[in-house]
């Protein structure tokens, strides 16, 4: 299962597949934090007017699923770790968020894949914990293979506006990827 951690992936995957969150198939979670960063910051009201049609698709993993002992104690072992280690990419503190730390101690609890465009949390999980992360455009491109719907130019159309928003840039890597599975270019333009 992979959770998406920050609004970023949320806000491509979503647009892509509406019911991702609430069909299996999909494999992907979220938690209440990404949903309310989503729908109650204003920087998403004004640069994506409409996020409010998938309200109800959004469905994210209860607290009683995620609070637990074991969530408890990696959190503190994940506090220790963030305070005393070193980013080995570029030799500096990891400046994980609260939210983060958090983030990082549901997916290591949980067993999760993560799924984020925070470089720093992702240093932090594939430094600490060998947990690496899946990219948006990764994650579509298994979506493809696997075959759970086909691709298209109202997708397409949904790239383009998530690359002229600026959000990520996904790596050569996965663009290759999309653009053998699907038959178009990326980036749109």
């Amino acid at each position: 299962m992979r959770i998406l951690c920050d609004t970023s992936s949320l806000i491509i995957l979503i647009r892509i597949e509406p019911d991702m969150l609430t069909d299996s198939r999909y494999g992907c979670v979220t938690v209440r934090q990404v949903w309310e960063e989503f729908f109650q910051t204003q920087k998403f009201k004004n640069k994506y007017p409409w996020r409010g049609y998938y309200k109800r698709q959004l469905h994210c993993l209860s607290q009683s699923v995620i609070d637990t002992k074991d969530y408890q104690l990696v959190l503190k072992t994940a506090k220790i770790i963030e305070s005393t280690q070193r980013n080995t990419r570029n030799d500096k503190s990891y400046g994980l968020s609260r939210r983060d730390l958090e983030m990082a101690a549901i997916v290591i609890t949980h067993n999760y894949s993560l799924c984020s465009t925070d470089i720093s949390l992702i240093d932090f999980l594939e430094q600490q914990y060998n947990i690496s992360n899946f990219e948006p455009l990764r994650i579509i491109n298994n979506w493809i293979e696997e075959k759970l719907f086909e691709w298209n130019d109202t997708q397409q159309a949904v790239i383009a506006d998530w690359i002229r928003c600026n959000e990520k840039p996904q790596s050569a890597k996965e663009i290759k990827r999309f653009e053998a599975l699907t038959g178009y270019k990326y980036p749109c333009d």
